[in-house]
């Protein structure tokens, strides 16, 4: 083994108690909110397990998708930012219900987005990161396709 091969070897031993740290700094909890139209949307909240939230990234799917759809990604920014995530299924999508039973995915309005985006922020998203000890005011939004047009 030449010596830089063992200097990287010595490298990634000393920081794989980091690395595993990071790995397992996380909890996931699922809920439901009642927006304000009546319907129940279902989100999900992960947060550091292990170490203080350091702010909050609230997290919009596109059209015809769910909140699961990007968790590879957004599980990164809680283990190695340590960010409390909140994503949501909007209504129709995902677990959240429809407009009425049989409308999977349809948006009569794209205002009901925002104000439900809006709320999510407020009445969930905010308090969830408070009570995880993140710092007031370090909230991000971030959106897939029409989720990303949402929170812009």
């Amino acid at each position: 083994m030449t010596q830089a091969a063992g200097g990287q070897c010595e490298e990634v031993c000393r920081n794989r108690g980091a690395l595993t740290e990071a790995w397992t700094n996380m909890e996931v909890e699922e809920e439901t909110h009642v927006n304000t139209r009546g319907q129940r949307l279902s989100y999900t909240v992960l947060h550091p397990s292990k170490r203080q939230a350091h702010g909050l990234l609230v997290f919009h799917h596109g059209l015809t998708e769910h909140s699961r759809r990007h968790w590879h990604v957004l599980e990164e920014f809680v283990k190695q930012l340590d960010l409390v995530v909140v994503t949501y299924d909007a209504h129709g999508h995902g677990k959240s219900e429809p407009l009425n039973s049989e409308d999977r995915a349809y948006v009569e309005d794209y205002r009901h987005f925002r104000d439900d985006l809006l709320q999510i922020v407020d009445e969930v998203a905010i308090p969830t990161a408070a009570k995880h000890g993140a710092p007031p005011g370090r909230v991000y939004l971030a959106g897939h396709s029409i989720g990303g047009k949402c929170t812009f």
